[in-house]
């Protein structure tokens, strides 16, 4: 189902009446911790559409099977950072969730063997590594590995149905991809690999 986008100056009614609050107030108590590991990833995935000037007009399917559709290119976007939203001892290890997943159909069935649904992933890292320099919204700190899904698949040896391979390391990714994009350079990369 798709949702139109909401301007955020939609306000909140009670009995009828308006109430002195609006969905950007809401937006900004929820939405305003970009480190937090889930609002990252949707940022990641909005940073990558920008890059790639896909029209947004609907709201974010966060149950969808893959994350963009560029052409008909489908693309998974994951995201991974040194620092966290919660104090740490230590930086956190790179890491890339690669599994492969069940597709929900409309009627809510779903397919019986977990695949890799995407054609492209797109890995971004937010890079920066001191936390009183953090601002997620400088895409200068940013690093995009952008690799077809066929080579996850290859490495996992299973043609990506019922994977073994859960996740990658930046050690791993490195190896296949060892020059990350910018974001200037995403569009590129992508048309490059389709």
């Amino acid at each position: 189902m798709q949702f139109p986008l909401l301007t955020g100056e939609e306000r909140f009614s009670f009995n009828s009446a308006t109430l002195p609050f609006d969905v950007k107030e809401f937006w900004s108590w929820n939405g305003s911790n970009l480190l937090n590991n889930t609002l990252r990833g949707a940022l990641a995935e909005y940073i990558v559409a920008k890059a790639l000037d896909l029209e947004i007009s609907y709201a974010r399917d966060c149950w969808s099977e893959y994350d963009l559709l560029y052409g008909s290119v489908r693309i998974e976007v994951k995201s991974s950072a040194y620092l966290q939203a919660w104090d740490q001892t230590h930086l956190s290890e790179i890491r890339f969730s690669v599994a492969p997943a069940f597709s929900s159909f409309p009627d809510q069935n779903q397919e019986t063997e977990k695949i890799r649904h995407s054609d492209v992933y797109v890995f971004c890292l937010y890079g920066c590594r001191d936390r009183a320099q953090v601002d997620l919204l400088n895409l200068d700190h940013w690093q995009f590995y952008i690799i077809p899904t066929s080579e996850i698949d290859r490495l996992d040896g299973t043609d990506g149905v019922t994977g073994k391979l859960q996740s990658i390391s930046l050690k791993s990714l490195l190896r296949i991809c060892p020059a990350p994009a910018d974001y200037g350079q995403i569009k590129a990369r992508i048309d490059s690999i389709i």
